[in-house]
């Protein structure tokens, strides 16, 4: 993560959340993002697990269902 404290994402990335979603949503979406995050490494620690692995994993279960919904979007990317 190559980016500001506010946006602790790479510039690349930061500008494919803006022109996908706007401005505001970018900020909502990170800052929802950055938390789930946050709460998935302290919930890891709490229990003994590494906190890099289980925010791997949660990574991981983001990007497959991701790919499981994109199959059932509609129009303006909505669910169906």
């Amino acid at each position: 993560m190559t980016g500001d404290s506010s946006f602790p994402f790479s510039p690349e990335t930061r500008a494919e959340i803006t022109r996908r979603f706007g401005e505001r949503m970018a900020d909502v979406v990170t800052g929802a993002i950055v938390r789930a995050l946050r709460e998935v490494a302290a919930d890891a620690g709490k229990a003994g697990l590494p906190p890099e692995e289980a925010v791997v994993g949660f990574l991981h279960l983001c990007r497959d269902m991701h790919e499981s919904l994109s199959g059932g979007m509609g129009k303006g990317g909505r669910l169906n």
